[in-house]
């Protein structure tokens, strides 16, 4: 019931208790009785399916109210323990509520509930086809993938739309969803071509979520009004075109992938020259080894002016992948906050701390706005420290460092507090930004005006 209005709040506590612990008189229930139909909606916003169907046992005046209510949430508060894992169960529920419901239905909701598909979810989606649906939310546990029926792809009011361990197969009469601002794709099994009819077929698109998507290994993103992308899985090639609204991105590569040749383009060019209004901009896992791969210019075409948090995963041993790190700072002036995370591998690249580090190498980079630093998976290494130096020479403005070491650290105490005293005694372009080795012995954090100082271990 998080943000929800008080009157609301107490209004459904009153029905639950009055009702299911028999202690509501005819006179106690006539006093809510009354109430606009707008408002009995809200108050079944945040009582579970099972006690809004309930009320209709409170009098003869409250039997068919319940059917006012336009959100059909379905979860585990719908049975009580003991039933719980019972499918059977839950689709006879379903059914029975989707059968003497006779009014329109905003939201279905049925979230990793299901143990696996069968003939009833077919009938559902037919049915909230009919029924002007604005919000789904289908997932499964586990099982075989669901084919999704035709009927999906004819909810012409849908705006969000989340399935996991579906299969996607477009009909040829599907026109598009043109009201869909939001698409959340979880396990699904969905072929290049399906999902660029999608996307193209979803005009007002805004929030994309894709995760460990099978099938879906060219992954072309073409959508005018997209604001946010959050992206985990793997691809063999990416392209953006046409996302001028994009302000949000988040890639998680699982494995290194091959991206095709690019001749005398570099991949950090390519893959992100579309890319021109990101305010954040995050890159997990291999995503930052893949655009290093190859060429890497010190700082790409196109400045990304607007972009203020940028968050890496960085293979310390791996040049190519600092280089790369350098090239965006290049490319970024307005930078405010940048969280980096040490993703230690194996070194195959490798150049000399020294020429790595050196002035050619580090030259206009400005991040004359940064105010954050974070700085997390640390396990003692000289290349981490080089990276803590480089930020507090080049950060005027910065007010606070944050440093983790990684749990499973190889380095034991003495070693990671040497390490430790080292980075206090760096040069600081900061003002504000304060070190001192007098606090050998306080592990948890430092604090002083300026500049924080982190240390989990």
């Amino acid at each position: 019931m998080k943000g929800a209005c008080p009157v609301d709040k107490l209004l459904a506590k009153a029905l639950v208790i009055g009702n299911f612990e028999g202690k509501m008189n005819e006179m106690e229930v006539d006093k809510i009785s009354n109430l606009p139909v707008d408002i009995v909606r809200r108050i079944f916003k945040y009582l579970p399916m099972r006690e809004v169907v309930q009320t209709s046992l409170l009098s003869t005046n409250w039997r068919y109210k319940w059917l006012a209510a336009e959100e059909l949430i379905f979860d585990r508060r719908c049975f009580r323990s003991s039933q719980r894992d019972s499918d059977v169960k839950l689709a006879s529920f379903v059914n029975q509520v989707l059968l003497l419901h006779e009014g329109p239905i905003s939201k279905f909701k049925i979230d990793n509930y299901l143990e696996k598909a069968s003939s009833d979810v077919d009938r559902w989606l037919l049915v909230l086809s009919r029924k002007q649906l604005i919000h789904l939310v289908l997932t499964f546990r586990s099982g075989d993938y669901y084919k999704l029926p035709s009927s999906l792809f004819s909810l012409k009011h849908i705006k969000y739309l989340k399935l996991s361990l579906c299969l996607f197969s477009t009909p040829l009469s599907f026109g598009g969803f043109s009201c869909l601002t939001a698409l959340d794709l979880q396990q699904v099994h969905i072929t290049n071509e399906t999902f660029q009819s999608i996307i193209c077929k979803s005009p007002l698109l805004q929030r994309l979520q894709l995760i460990s998507c099978y099938g879906l290994r060219h992954l072309s993103v073409t959508a005018p009004k997209l604001e946010w992308l959050f992206f985990h899985g793997d691809f063999d090639d990416l392209h953006f075109d046409v996302v001028s609204h994009l302000v949000e991105v988040t890639i998680s590569l699982c494995n290194l992938a091959d991206g095709g040749a690019r001749g005398a383009v570099s991949r950090l060019e390519w893959y992100l020259r579309h890319l021109t209004n990101l305010k954040k901009l995050v890159f997990y896992n291999y995503f930052l080894k893949f655009l290093s791969t190859g060429i890497v210019p010190d700082k790409l075409s196109v400045s990304y002016c607007n972009l203020k948090y940028l968050r890496l995963h960085v293979n310390m041993e791996d040049s190519n992948q600092i280089l790369a790190a350098f090239c965006l700072f290049r490319s970024s002036p307005n930078l405010e906050h940048i969280r980096i995370e040490a993703k230690p591998n194996k070194p195959l690249l490798l150049l000399d701390r020294e020429g790595l580090w050196d002035a050619s190498s580090t030259s206009n980079i400005g991040l004359t706005h940064v105010k954050v630093v974070e700085i997390t998976g640390c396990v003692g290494l000289e290349r981490e420290l080089d990276f803590v130096r480089f930020f507090l020479i080049i950060t005027p403005v910065l007010e606070r460092m944050t440093i983790e070491m990684h749990k499973k650290a190889a380095t034991n105490d003495s070693e990671q507090l040497k390490w430790v005293k080292n980075m206090l005694r760096f040069r600081r372009a900061s003002s504000r930004a304060e070190g001192n080795d007098s606090r050998a012995t306080d592990w948890s954090s430092y604090s002083r005006s300026g500049c924080i100082y982190n240390f989990v271990k």
